[in-house]
């Protein structure tokens, strides 16, 4: 039954998201047994596998074109400012829909930044606002415009064909590619786990920590001279 029930998820969702709701139910049949409820553990032949998450993000070239192409409609125009926002804090979708003009906070240098709890976590996030996203703040008077999950990322993929990007566009993708920039750029694991509110860095290094083939040549260049080769 549960075989059945497992390759009834994986037609509907891919094998990540399949093995989760696998997961819940053998956490509630495990409990069972611990009651006396459940008598075997019908889990006993099925591993669920955590499959590596191919994550997309886009490159900087591809972020500014997407800041910078006319788009001629200001509805367009609107979701691509929460895009471009999102890309400069690496707020989710629900985190920044939940964003009241309170919560943007200075610190001494100046600088805009969030402190709060993540809607789907509840574990808290540091995320510093880049020029990018204060122009777009200051734009919209601190509040940005509200749309729903579903219509924004409607309108992205018209934002995708208008300024020829080839990766899917969604909202989600500005998390992946502020997180994959930050990297890159040298900012250190831990923080880029603080500013995308993650329980651990082990989860951003799992899913976030893609290095770009730039990014490898130039570390191997600033270390080549301190290598000794025999």
């Amino acid at each position: 039954v549960i075989a059945e029930y497992m390759s009834m998820l994986k037609k509907i969702f891919n094998t990540p998201t399949a093995n989760g709701y696998g997961q819940r139910v053998k956490t509630v049949l495990k409990y069972g047994m611990s009651k006396g409820i459940v008598k075997t553990n019908p889990f006993m032949n099925i591993h669920l596998r955590k499959d590596i998450t191919h994550v997309e993000f886009l490159t900087e070239e591809e972020l500014a074109r997407i800041r910078d192409t006319e788009l001629f409609n200001e509805s367009l125009n609107r979701m691509r400012d929460l895009f471009i926002f999102q890309s400069s804090c690496g707020l989710s979708y629900c985190d920044m829909a939940a964003l009241e003009p309170g919560d943007y906070q200075y610190n001494d240098k100046g600088q805009i930044y969030i402190h709060k709890r993540r809607a789907k976590t509840g574990v808290y996030f540091t995320s510093v606002v880049l020029p990018d996203g204060i122009e777009i703040l200051k734009r919209y008077d601190f509040q940005l415009p509200q749309i729903s999950n579903q219509k924004y990322n409607a309108a992205l993929k018209f934002i995708k064909d208008i300024c020829k990007i080839e990766k899917p566009l969604h909202t989600h993708m500005a998390r992946h590619t502020v997180a994959t920039l930050l990297l890159n750029s040298g900012v250190d694991m831990v923080i880029v786990s603080k500013i995308l509110g993650h329980a651990n860095s082990r989860i951003t290094e799992r899913v976030y920590a893609k290095m770009l083939p730039e990014t490898i040549f130039q570390k191997v260049e600033d270390v080549q001279e301190q290598i000794l080769w025999y």
